[in-house]
């Protein structure tokens, strides 16, 4: 019997091209991507908006470019208005400033807070070459050449209309040198004595504590060599120096003496700063309390 053919075909079919090509191969390949259809849906995909041509949207170029603007004038407003404020309130505080005593100024937080903000530029052009961009002094050859401001202790006092005196008017430091009026050993007995009272042991230098009662210093420095805070005396019972802590160094300052004219004498000069206007009355108002508050301020060790 011959082999029976399949139901749906017959002898005079003839090939389809699915049937003459593998089912991979039957479909034509997408167009390659330089093809006009890729560029007509990238055109519609990614239009640039801002290029000046048919495609571009105007009305979304619009409203973007009004968004910027409008973020740019309100950033513009923003910043006028902060400044304008910040001018006004400046002018205010140094009115306040000009009208309002010291004692008034420090009870006044945030008018305090705006002069501790403006005096420490001022500090820093005006004062610091001397005592230091801290106020911890200034080391030369000759000594310290301006006190430690940042620590507790004053040559006057740090009563705040004392501070706005010294800046107004300055100060010279004075005392005479003794080597032609003492001798060596005295100076050298006199000098041991001062270096022992520093460390609590004064009583232990009876020859040069005998010099120091019988040679005038205690016009200046007291009986009990604590200082004279109306006349800038040193105390010299601390360890707190005004110029060298050493023996030689307190030897030198007995014989050669502070602007005593000698040439090796220390040197303590402070400007008057209000003579030539070379600072205002609110400046050195200003100056004066920060000065008050530089031990809060600088939290620095002093270096005695």
């Amino acid at each position: 019997m011959d082999e029976q053919e399949p139901w749906n075909s017959t002898k005079d079919d003839e090939e389809t091209p699915l049937q003459s090509k593998p089912l991979f191969l039957a479909f034509e390949p997408l167009p390659p991507p330089t093809s006009k259809f890729f560029q007509m849906q990238e055109a519609i995909v990614e239009p640039n908006l801002f290029a000046p041509t048919s495609k571009s949207n105007p009305i979304l170029r619009f409203l973007i470019t009004l968004l910027f603007a409008l973020v740019i004038a309100g950033t513009v407003w923003l910043g006028y208005d902060y400044f304008r404020d910040h001018k006004l309130h400046n002018e205010e505080y140094e009115e306040k400033i000009s009208k309002l005593s010291l004692e008034n100024i420090l009870a006044d937080k945030k008018l305090l807070d705006y002069t501790l903000r403006t005096a420490a530029p001022l500090f820093a052009s005006h004062c610091a070459d001397c005592h230091g961009a801290n106020g911890e002094g200034n080391q030369t050859d000759r000594g310290l050449f301006a006190p430690i401001l940042n620590d507790s202790d004053w040559l006057f006092d740090n009563q705040i209309d004392n501070l706005y005196t010294t800046i107004v008017y300055g100060s010279r430091a004075m005392m005479p040198g003794f080597r032609k009026t003492l001798s060596e050993k005295d100076i050298d007995n006199v000098a041991r004595f001062v270096k022992a009272m520093s460390e609590g042991l004064g009583d232990k230098e009876p020859a040069g504590r005998k010099v120091f009662l019988s040679a005038g210093c205690t016009d200046c420095h007291g009986e009990t060599a604590t200082g004279s805070k109306s006349l800038g005396a040193v105390n010299l019972t601390d360890s707190i120096w005004r110029f060298e802590g050493t023996l030689d160094g307190i030897r030198r300052t007995i014989n050669y003496g502070v602007n005593s004219g000698d040439p090796n004498d220390r040197i303590s000069n402070m400007p008057s700063f209000a003579e030539g206007n070379r600072l205002n009355n609110n400046e050195i108002k200003k100056l004066a309390i920060y000065v008050s508050k530089l031990p809060e301020l600088a939290h620095h060790t002093p270096r005695h």
